[in-house]
């Protein structure tokens, strides 16, 4: 579990995703490098433990102001993953969407969220509603999918691609 605020800055999200937690293996920051990227295509789903540690209160007041104005913040971007926080008001909703190689594992911080996924050619497939804490994977070869918040609340989920 990791600390209440800890995640001040963007860049915080790096330490906080490889810090080891209660003496458990994480991944190292060194097996991210260029090399192994090629050599081994890492999956979203290889984060599930750390995703499900993560919390709203994880998040300072400033990474949460700048949600408020922006909408959604993306904490790490680079050639290997990306990790991006969002607020989705009563009635925002994504496009229909694929994703990368490593496909998303997604995570509902606060409130609740609907998925619908979609086969290729855009039929929907299946519903589901996402309620607080749960965890969700998607690539392309599952599907592809629209995320909206169809309550009355505010919601909030963190998205964590690998490419």
């Amino acid at each position: 579990m990791l600390p209440r605020g800890i995640i001040k800055r963007k860049s915080d999200i790096m330490e906080a995703i490889f810090q080891p937690a209660n003496n458990e293996r994480t991944f190292d920051s060194a097996e991210f490098d260029q090399k192994s990227c090629t050599a081994h295509r890492w999956s979203a789903l290889n984060f599930v433990q750390i995703l499900a540690g993560i919390s709203l209160e994880h998040f300072s007041v400033e990474v949460m102001h700048e949600l408020d104005l922006c909408g959604s913040v993306v904490l790490l971007h680079n050639e290997l993953m990306k990790l991006t926080l969002i607020k989705w008001l009563p009635g925002k909703e994504s496009s229909i969407h694929g994703h990368p190689d490593g496909g998303c594992i997604f995570k509902v911080l606060s409130g609740m969220l609907t998925e619908e996924r979609f086969d290729e050619q855009y039929n929907l497939r299946s519903e589901s509603l996402l309620f607080n804490q749960a965890i969700n994977y998607i690539d392309d070869k599952i599907g592809f999918h629209r995320v909206r918040n169809g309550g009355g609340e505010i919601a909030y989920s963190v998205h964590f691609y690998t490419f």
